[in-house]
C-alpha cells in the first residue's frame, strides 16, 4: 500500500500524493508519546538550523495525527511536555517543529511549532502546559513518518539533545484499522 498523507481537514475526500479515497475509519486510540516510542531521538543540533531530533515510523494496518482531542473541549485535548537535556545534562532551548513526511522522506509537511521554553513548565497541570488538539491537516499513512525538528537557540552551552536525559510527552492519534 503507498503512503498516504491527509491534506483535507477530516476524513473522506481524496489524498492529493496517492490518489487514493481518504477516511479515518479505524478506532482512535488516544496516545502519550515519550521518547522510547520513536524510532530515533536525540543528537547534534546546531544554532539556526533545523535538525531532526525524533522519527516515529507509522506502522502496518495504523495511520497516525499529531495531537488529539479537540480545541473546542479543552478537558479532552492533548497537552505538551518537552523537557530537552544534553548528556551533561543541561537544558536545550529552541524551537521545535512537528512535521508529517512521506515514506521516502522527499515530501515533508509542516504542522505546528513551539517554543521549547513555554513546553516545560508542568507534566500534570492542564493550566501551565501547552495544548496540541488534534492536527487534522495531515497523516501519517504505513511507512510514512512522523517527525520532529529541533531549531537549537544560540545560547545553548551544549549542542547535543540527549534521550536519557530528555522527558517528553507528545499527544498523538492512532487509528487502528485492523
Amino acid at each position: 500500500m503507498p503512503f498516504g498523507i491527509n491534506f483535507g481537514g477530516g476524513g473522506g475526500g481524496i489524498d492529493k500524493i496517492t490518489g487514493e479515497p481518504q477516511d479515518d475509519s479505524g478506532t482512535p486510540v488516544k496516545r502519550e508519546l515519550n521518547t522510547d516510542d520513536f524510532d530515533t531521538f536525540g543528537g547534534s543540533v546546531e544554532p539556526g538550523k533545523e535538525t531532526e531530533i525524533a522519527t516515529l515510523k507509522v506502522d502496518s494496518d495504523v495511520k497516525m495525527r499529531w495531537g488529539y482531542g479537540s480545541a473546542n473541549n479543552p478537558e479532552n485535548q492533548g497537552f505538551l511536555y518537552v523537557d530537552l537535556q544534553s548528556g551533561t545534562p543541561n537544558p536545550v532551548e529552541g524551537q521545535i517543529a512537528f512535521y508529517v513526511e512521506s515514506a521516502t522522506r522527499r515530501t515533508s509537511h509542516f504542522v505546528t511549532s513551539y517554543d521549547t521554553e513555554r513546553l516545560d513548565a508542568s507534566k500534570t497541570d492542564k493550566t501551565n502546559m501547552v495544548p496540541l488538539p488534534l492536527q487534522k491537516a495531515y497523516r501519517a499513512s504505513e511507512d510514512s513518518y512522523l517527525v520532529i525538528y529541533l531549531n537549537a537557540a544560540s545560547s545553548n552551552t551544549d549542542q547535543s539533545v540527549d534521550e536519557s536525559q530528555s522527558d517528553v510527552i507528545i499527544p498523538a492519534t492512532e487509528y487502528d484499522l485492523s
